[in-house]
């Protein structure tokens, strides 16, 4: 009755996005944008019509939001135009939720331990700002993150600003998604102050109130009074204020729906979970983008008797369950599965939790060590100098009594590793974590269980291999074990619990 929607996205990256930076641009030319006119060109771009690729609204790596060009197709220069002496620029703002929380707040991660902005914050709303500010759930986000409405400018004229300050998009449509984005979102989570559901019923969020949209089903309210009977709670989010939706992926019980923007709140949680009915086979990338880096564990699923039928009124497209009974049966029967294997996850992790720990592994001169994705051999390389789609890093779990390492790969699919290009693939690595007195200090070293050797690291070259070649330490088998950042080593948790299952352990 389910099948599993397709999977594309390149979760590599939503683990290795360079370190975000705050960009400093001199006389820069703000073209709105306007609802009205979508064609009209729109942007941030210098004196010669360039647009500023900081500033740039895209979807995937290269493609630019309609109305935006690389380049002006005319430039004109006009002497009285409107100057803005200092701003910060934030983004999109417009008044469809989902775009909103994955094109305004990706720009606003420097807030994350400030109060509030201390300069304009200058965005685009083709909408308008008064708009914007009469819809609740923006003004509720707003109040969140310690924005009013005086902090943001958004021109309905081409205007000239003098200081500009653009923040790198922590996250961008189907393309990538920075850790700092999950460090946001959750911290904006954490400020809502929620009371913990202690409830064992889960919820699904049903689309059957929405008075317009894109998409709807015209029987939805089957499968929604099939699913009460079944335990859950059924809740339309649009009826609820921002803080409740924020609530409903902070329950333990998990959280089901219909896909759609609504399912986009779980950034706002640490540890959603639940299963999203799609109508089709293909997600947006960026769900499973998003998943990765925030620690939510959802499975997207569809059906193919699921047809599309005439088009209701407010609506762009309308579909229909064949069988609605036989689909809520097969929800629950879906999200039971996942409970089970997460009970199973939970144990491992406590078992984690008493004494082991996830680390990485760095030689000298700050060399990491990564797995070629191609002959999966080990290989060490200044960090940032790799080639991100070749090498994933080298992580450990670490035994509780730190006696112990496996080493095995982040790579976003399960790969083997192996010791050398000339070993077998092998799941994991599995060292014995050695001291030894070199120079009157005591250092690590990792010694491969069957041969017996010494992981080697060499400082003075980039992109070499790392084997178990030594027999001794000397030094350039003395190694760091660092624990992971926390949004790191949930991923890498996932993976370990991941090549576990696949290997029966």
């Amino acid at each position: 009755m389910l099948i599993d929607c397709h999977r594309n996205a390149d979760l590599s990256l939503s683990v290795d996005v360079p370190e975000l930076q705050v960009h400093h641009f001199r006389d820069v030319f703000f073209y709105p944008k306007t609802d009205i006119f979508p064609h009209v060109q729109w942007g941030l771009y210098d004196r010669l019509g360039r647009i500023l690729p900081a500033a740039a609204l895209g979807y995937g790596w290269v493609n630019l939001q309609q109305g935006q060009d690389w380049v002006l197709k005319r430039v004109s220069h006009d002497p009285f135009a409107r100057e803005i002496e200092c701003a910060v620029y934030g983004g999109m703002v417009g008044l469809h939720y989902g775009h909103t929380l994955l094109e305004f707040l990706p720009r606003l991660w420097y807030l994350r331990r400030l109060h509030g902005p201390s300069v304009k914050i200058l965005v685009h709303c083709g909408l308008g700002l008064t708009r914007a500010w009469e819809t609740p759930w923006f003004r509720d986000l707003m109040a969140l993150i310690g924005i009013v409405r005086e902090d943001l400018i958004s021109p309905l004229e081409r205007v000239m600003v003098r200081n500009l300050l653009v923040p790198d998009a922590a996250f961008q449509i189907n393309a990538y998604c920075s850790r700092i984005f999950a460090d946001f979102t959750h911290w904006i989570g954490d400020r809502a102050g929620l009371p913990e559901d202690e409830s064992d019923a889960p919820y699904f969020l049903t689309k059957m109130m929405l008075r317009k949209g894109v998409v709807n089903f015209v029987n939805e309210d089957e499968v929604c009074s099939r699913l009460e009977q079944a335990g859950f709670r059924v809740v339309a989010t649009e009826e609820l204020a921002l803080r409740e939706q924020i609530g409903l992926f902070r329950s333990r019980a998990g959280t089901c729906g219909i896909l759609g923007s609504n399912i986009h709140t779980n950034v706002f949680s640490r540890s959603s979970y639940g299963v999203a009915l799609n109508i089709g086979p293909d997600v947006s990338d960026s769900f499973h983008l998003l998943d990765e880096t925030t620690g939510a564990d959802f499975r997207y699923v569809t059906s193919w008797s699921i047809h599309e039928v005439e088009r209701q009124e407010r609506f762009l497209r309308s579909f229909r369950f064949e069988d609605p009974v036989g689909i809520a049966d097969a929800m629950v029967a879906a999200f039971d599965a996942m409970k089970t294997r997460r009970a199973g996850l939970d144990v491992a992790r406590v078992e984690r939790e008493s004494g082991g720990r996830f680390v990485s592994v760095r030689g000298g001169a700050e060399k990491r060590v990564y797995v070629n994705g191609i002959t999966s051999a080990l290989t060490s390389a200044v960090e940032g100098s790799m080639d991100k789609e070749l090498c994933q890093p080298l992580v450990g779990m670490v035994t509780a009594d730190g006696r112990e390492a496996r080493l095995y790969s982040l790579a976003p699919e399960i790969r083997y590793v192996r010791v050398d290009e000339r070993a077998s693939h092998r799941p994991w690595i599995v060292c014995d974590i050695t001291e030894a007195e070199v120079d009157g200090q005591v250092v690590r070293g990792l010694r491969h269980r069957d041969t017996g050797r010494w992981l080697t690291i060499i400082p003075e070259k980039n992109n070499h291999d790392a084997n178990f070649s030594a027999g001794q330490m000397f030094g350039w088998e003395i190694v760091d074990l660092e624990a992971l950042p926390a949004g790191l080593e949930e991923v890498a948790a996932r993976r370990w619990d991941a090549l576990q299952a696949l290997c029966g352990v």
